[in-house]
């Protein structure tokens, strides 16, 4: 799956979206009212869908391709 093809769920694009304005999984987790293991299950799931080894790269890959803003 090529990164401009990739279809991310609602809470992956707000966790990225999120992750890229620098804020914790702590953080997240708060704002979705959800628990830190959830968070890093859809960082997973993310570098997985976006072919990335980092949060770092999957938040460059998803500006490059225009996932995130």
């Amino acid at each position: 799956m090529t990164e401009g093809s990739t279809q991310l769920s609602d809470s992956e694009r707000i966790c990225l979206h999120l992750a890229a304005r620098g804020k914790s999984v702590e953080a997240i987790a708060s704002h979705l009212d959800d628990c830190p293991g959830k968070i890093e299950t859809l960082f997973a799931s993310i570098r997985k869908k976006l072919l990335a080894n980092t949060m770092v790269e999957a938040i460059a890959r998803a500006l490059r391709s225009g996932l995130i803003e």
